[in-house]
């Protein structure tokens, strides 16, 4: 009986990270659009790219990570 509960307990707490890393990475990856959207007009497309590249690639680290956290019953 304590396996489940212990193992109902990690599966809900490995879903809700996966899914706050998921929404932590469509935030940032919202920021980056923006950012580079108001940057853009303001300054060149190079510059800007190489000014937000980290912040997309932080992003889509957390993105991944949040995928593979995510329970293999949930993934699609």
């Amino acid at each position: 009986m304590t396996y489940f509960k212990k193992h109902t307990y990690q599966s809900r707490f490995r879903k809700n990270v996966s899914a706050l890393m998921k929404n932590v990475s469509l935030l940032l990856l919202s920021l980056f659009t923006l950012f580079f959207l108001i940057d853009t007009l303001w300054s060149g497309f190079v510059t800007n790219f190489l000014t937000l590249t980290p912040l997309l690639i932080i992003s889509l680290i957390v993105h991944f990570v949040g995928i593979v956290l995510t329970p293999k019953t949930q993934r699609l």
